[in-house]
Formats: structure tokens, C-alpha cells, sequence
């Protein structure tokens, strides 16, 4: 833990020498899975506290995550000597296993579960072993070295440590109809609350858990397990945690995330990883949500209260300055029927409404009163809404 502190310390990154040893000791243990109450509160509240210290965060994410790029500053006498160690760490651990390394993830056909709302298939994951790390961080403390020869060190401990048994897991798939609220069980022990007319699809497994939001909204509490993240992709974003509760809504026009509890992780799969942190990465804590329209950058974070996170999965549903398109798809997902919005120059309009999902055959009037439209009501439940010549 200190070697690992001075490493964080010595990074060329330079908003990292502002960061005190007790917050990192905070993204340790968030990241070992071992953060206590107290510590979390700490992390939230310096987090908030200022802009730089959002920035200093994701740094170390970016350290964190991609220690391979850092090697070039290993001076090239200590390359030799860093090797040695690590591969006589390599033979002193007898828990490695010693089968050549796996290949890609491979994809294994099983027959489908033809269960309503389920459908299964298997993939392959491969682990990584642990044990090579920790054999790596007693090398580490055993042998004096300067911070960039360490980096080298964890560079080649990842190399090694690469995989090398596939681990097997099912992919669960996952339905709800029209108007349905339904909680599923993972067998992690995280749980999904679905939304009304979602798809998703799970693969869980030791290594690393996958969730795929296809379309629809899920609220995710997710057991923590710090050797397998939980990663849930929706479009063009994935959202990444070890262990804690958070909200994923998929629109039409956009995506958003909030946070119930815990820190997240919110990542645009669409920006060059070449360019800044900042571009790449939002990080969010709880009461906190970012929306990230299609194909363009994340909004600002916002505050959103705990009530309002809650509320669809209460029978609410509330929209504050939200593109008109994006209400009528929720809408959609509790309506026995169609509302199809027949002006498209309205769709990104901005409004403001909250109504229960019970009453949503009330909202074309409803929008008819603040906005020039008109409503036409077809036989089969189906609504038009179309534009008015008079202005409101």
C-alpha cells in the first residue's frame, strides 16, 4: 500500500502532487473493495469541493488504468534488473497456475432458454490471477527502486499476468412488457430493477461482470467484488463500479446516469483515448447525474434528488427541461397504445412535467395546453400529435 502511494505520488501527472495521502489511500481502498463509510463520505466530499479535485480523480483513474503507458520513463539500466525480480517472483509463487496462456474471449453456442422474458448462452472469460500481483507487490517492497522502475515492474506484472484459463459464463437476457416493473437476481448477488418495455442482456462472471442496456432503463445495486467490475454498456457510454447503486436510462435523443450511493465511473466509448481525461471520463458520486447526448459530449454533472431518482420505480415519472422526443419514448413504455409526435421540429422542445404512469393517456392534453400543437385521437389507443398554425 505505501510503495503503491509513492508511486501515485511520483507520477509525472502534475495534479497528482496536490493530492493528499489520506484521499489516496480513500481511491485505494474504493478501488481494493475495502472503503469504509467514513472514507466514502471523505471521497464524496472532496470531490465536491472544487472542480480540481474532479480533475486530480481522474488522473489517477487515468493512472490507474493505463500504468502501461508510463513505462517509457524507466531509465533503460534498471529494465534488466526489474525483469529479474519480478520473474524470480514469478517462480517463488507455486499458486500460479502453469497452462499457456489463453486465447481471445471465444464464444461457446448453447441451446437458448425459451422462458419467457430469459434467454441464455455461454461465453468464455479469462481471469486473471491475482496471486503473480500480489508475489509482484512483496517483490516490490523487498527491493529498493526508484518510482519509475516500479511502473516498469507493474507493466511487466501485467504482462504476466495476462490470460490464462478461460472462465465459462452464461448470458442471461432479460425482457419487460409494456407498463412492467420487475427486479431481477444476479447471481453475484447484485440486483436490476427494470423499467417498463426494457431489454438488457447479463454476463456474469468471476472476472469481470458485462451488462448490456439495449434499450429501456435499469437501477443496478451491485454487490461489491473489487476483482470483478461491474460494467454496464448503453450506446455509445459504459458505466463501470466495483460495488454500488446507480440509475442508467437509454433515450432516444440521450443517455443518462445517476448515483444513488458510492462512486462511478461514467466512460465515453465514442472519444479518441488519445485526447484528455476529462473528454473520456465523468466521475460521479451520490445525487449526482450526467447526461450525455447521442454522438455529442457529456452535459455538465447535475444534482438530482434522491426522491426523483427513485421515482419511476414509485409509478412517477418527472422531466425537467427535457427534448419533448425523449418524454414521449418513456411515455411510450407505460402506454397501452401508440403517441407518435407527427411535428419534428418539436422534438428537441424543452418541457417540464410530472405525471404518474397510470395516467399517461392524460399527457397528449396535457402538452396541448403550453405547446402549438393538436392532438388527433385514432381508434386502437393511437395519439397524434401534430403541429398547430397557432402559437402558445
Amino acid at each position: 500500500m505505501d510503495k503503491l502511494i509513492e508511486l501515485m505520488k511520483t507520477s509525472n501527472k502534475q495534479s497528482l502532487k496536490h493530492v493528499s495521502e489520506q484521499i489516496l489511500e480513500c481511491f485505494y481502498s474504493l478501488k481494493t473493495g475495502e472503503i469504509t463509510a467514513d472514507d466514502q463520505r471523505l471521497l464524496d466530499a472532496w470531490l465536491a469541493a472544487s472542480p480540481e479535485n474532479r480533475e486530480a480523480y481522474l488522473e489517477l483513474e487515468y493512472v490507474w488504468n493505463n500504468m502501461g503507458a508510463m513505462a517509457v520513463e524507466v531509465e533503460a539500466e534498471q529494465r534488466h534488473e526489474v525483469e529479474e525480480q519480478f520473474i524470480e517472483a514469478h517462480q517463488n509463487n507455486e499458486q500460479i497456475a502453469q497452462e499457456p496462456q489463453a486465447g481471445a474471449q471465444q464464444a461457446i453456442d448453447q441451446p437458448v432458454n425459451k422462458k419467457r422474458g430469459t434467454s441464455t448462452h455461454t461465453d468464455s472469460y479469462s481471469a486473471r490471477p491475482l496471486q503473480l500481483l500480489m508475489s509482484f507487490f512483496r517483490a516490490l517492497s523487498s527491493h529498493p527502486m526508484s518510482a519509475s522502475a516500479a511502473v516498469l515492474m507493474i507493466v511487466v506484472a501485467t504482462f504476466w499476468a495476462l490470460p490464462q484459463s478461460p472462465e465459462k459464463f452464461e448470458e442471461q437476457r432479460y425482457l419487460t412488457g409494456i407498463g412492467e416493473i420487475r427486479t431481477i437476481d444476479l447471481h453475484d448477488g447484485s440486483q436490476i430493477t427494470l423499467g417498463a418495455d426494457t431489454d438488457i442482456r447479463a454476463r456474469i462472471g468471476k472476472a469481470a461482470r458485462f451488462v448490456d442496456l439495449i434499450k429501456g432503463e435499469g437501477y443496478f445495486s451491485v454487490e461489491k467484488d473489487p476483482s470483478s467490475p461491474f460494467i454496464v454498456n448503453a450506446g455509445d457510454i459504459s458505466v463501470e463500479v466495483v460495488g454500488t447503486r446507480f440509475d442508467v436510462r437509454k433515450r432516444t435523443s440521450a443517455i443518462s446516469v445517476a448515483v444513488a450511493e458510492g462512486v462511478v465511473n461514467v466512460v465515453n466509448k465514442a472519444v479518441d483515448k488519445t485526447q484528455q481525461p476529462g473528454a473520456q471520463m465523468v466521475v460521479l458520486t451520490r445525487g449526482e447525474q450526467v447526461i450525455k447526448p447521442v454522438s455529442l459530449p457529456f452535459k455538465p454533472v447535475e444534482k438530482i434528488a434522491s426522491a426523483e431518482l427513485a421515482a419511476w420505480r414509485n409509478g412517477w415519472l418527472i422531466y425537467r427541461d427535457s427534448a419533448l422526443i425523449d418524454v414521449l419514448t418513456d411515455a411510450n413504455r407505460y402506454f397501452d397504445g401508440t403517441i407518435s409526435l407527427q411535428a419534428n421540429d418539436f422534438s428537441d422542445r424543452k418541457i417540464t412535467v410530472t405525471l404518474r404512469t397510470n395516467q399517461i393517456a392524460l399527457l397528449p392534453d396535457m402538452l396541448a395546453e403550453t405547446l402549438p400543437i393538436v392532438v388527433r385521437k385514432m381508434p386502437g389507443n393511437h395519439i397524434f400529435l401534430e403541429a398547430s398554425s397557432v402559437e402558445k
